[in-house]
């Protein structure tokens, strides 16, 4: 059977930024890092010539993104200096970011959030393809059950005959009050309704990530694509009314 790879680039000005990540990346079996690159043109040459899955890229070059085959994963390298406004490269296609200094834990995170979003992970121990590393921390089931994804995600509690499911934070686009109910929806279009009350996911949710616009409506502001001074916000093509005590603190959130 063909080995399965994880195809991973970096793209960055810092010679440190490259030597850093590709030593840290080299512990990832699952994970093949097929080139290192700081030259624009050289990059904009072997970007399009091959699709990768990984891509980590200086935050100063997300232009970049619009000149290549994007990547499934974009991972963004910026400095304290940038957090600000990491909802700005949101928008243009950032998967997550890790800011410099790089970490080893920060970055095994990120690798983690990636895996577990590709499905990489049950993919192994499905197939067998092959065996991680065992300095591959993120294939230690306890590891990714009670750490490492609980910033990342979290479980929703299955009925009787139904199991109980993870779901990441990132696939949520908002949560619904609908009689009785609290109706979750979903980036794939599908929903999932709960007998609980939107007071319940407040204490769940995380409130950098999640905010509340109305007494009827939670929204993930990282899947906000406009607000309009009508005291509208869209959720793609979905339109929302957001009441005038909720306004400011959204507001803050996206950095407005």
């Amino acid at each position: 059977m063909a080995e399965k790879f994880i195809l991973c680039s970096v793209f960055s000005k810092s010679e440190e930024h490259l030597r850093c990540l590709t030593d840290l990346l080299s512990v990832f079996t699952s994970i093949k890092v097929v080139s290192c690159l700081q030259n624009s043109s050289e990059a904009l040459e072997q970007l399009n010539k091959k699709k990768i899955d990984l891509l980590f890229l200086d935050v100063e070059l997300a232009d970049f993104l619009q000149l290549i085959h994007k990547p499934t994963f974009v991972v963004g390298l910026c400095d304290k200096k940038k957090a600000k406004k990491l909802i700005k490269y949101l928008r243009q296609g950032f998967f997550d970011f890790l800011l410099t200094p790089i970490g080893k834990l920060d970055l095994f995170s990120v690798i983690g959030k990636v895996l577990n979003t590709y499905g990489i992970y049950n993919f192994f121990l499905r197939d067998r393809a092959f065996e991680a590393g065992e300095s591959e921390v993120l294939y230690n089931k306890t590891l990714l059950d009670k750490s490492l994804f609980t910033k990342e995600s979290m479980f929703l509690n299955g009925k009787k005959r139904s199991d109980s499911l993870r779901i990441s934070f990132d696939e949520i686009l908002y949560l619904e009050l609908v009689p009785g109910n609290i109706l979750l929806h979903f980036e794939n279009g599908t929903t999932k309704q709960m007998q609980t009350t939107l007071k319940y996911f407040q204490k769940k949710l995380p409130k950098e990530k999640f905010q509340k616009i109305n007494r009827n409506i939670i929204v993930n502001i990282d899947k906000v694509t406009r607000i309009s001074n009508s005291d509208e916000i869209w959720i793609g093509t979905q339109s929302m009314k957001v009441s005038r005590s909720f306004k400011k603190p959204l507001k803050a959130l996206l950095d407005l």
